[in-house]
């Protein structure tokens, strides 16, 4: 755990896969991954100061097992850069271009997402976020963004953001906690077969 990577990793071809092995954290480096090339982060964490998924052409994607974590100064992602993001994940300043897509799930394991604490260049893309039963009774959430942003979320709802409420209940909504200064994408929702049961005597 804890290796370094060098300041630069550009990967590119299709099927070159990069498998990560062990927590890596590289604050100063740039990896690069484009023309069909794939990161698999598995249940370690990666620390960079940049990745670019397809911003130099073709797919690009960057995947995990349960438990993977992501921190990134900057995520540049165009064509078919393709992001799965999942609990922890943290990125301060996101670009999305072209046909890239981030994609989470909550429920299940863990009832937090990917957190963006900065700037976002959403010109183009897609979010997908699936909210599936939790593993508790209680609230959780795929997606926050530091500040205000009701708004400007809410009115990228059907096109480029894309919600999926498997967790029944009302479903998902965008709200802003002032408490924390945070707009949240997220819900209340019973967990898994744990209704409520009434004995009449």
């Amino acid at each position: 755990t804890g290796d370094t990577l060098g300041g630069y990793m550009e990967v590119g071809g299709d099927e070159t896969t990069i498998t990560q092995l062990g927590n890596v954290s590289t604050p100063t480096t740039q990896i690069a991954l484009m023309n069909g090339a794939s990161y698999y982060l598995g249940a370690n964490s990666l620390a960079v100061n940049r990745l670019d998924l397809g911003l130099g052409g073709g797919t690009a994607t960057l995947s995990r097992a349960v438990g993977g974590m992501l921190t990134a100064n900057q995520v540049f992602m165009n064509y078919g850069g393709v992001l799965s993001a999942g609990a922890g994940d943290v990125i301060n300043s996101l670009w999305m271009y072209g046909n890239s897509m981030i994609s989470n799930a909550v429920g299940g394991v863990y009832t937090n997402g990917l957190t963006l604490v900065s700037s976002f260049d959403f010109t183009s893309g897609t979010i997908q976020l699936t909210f599936n039963p939790p593993p508790v009774n209680g609230y959780m959430w795929a997606f926050r963004w530091a500040g205000e942003h009701t708004n400007t979320l809410s009115g990228w709802l059907g096109t480029k953001l894309i919600l999926i409420n498997n967790a029944g209940g009302t479903g998902p909504a965008i709200t802003y906690n002032a408490d924390d200064s945070y707009t949240y994408i997220g819900m209340t929702a019973k967990a898994a077969g744990r209704g409520m049961l009434l004995v009449v005597q």
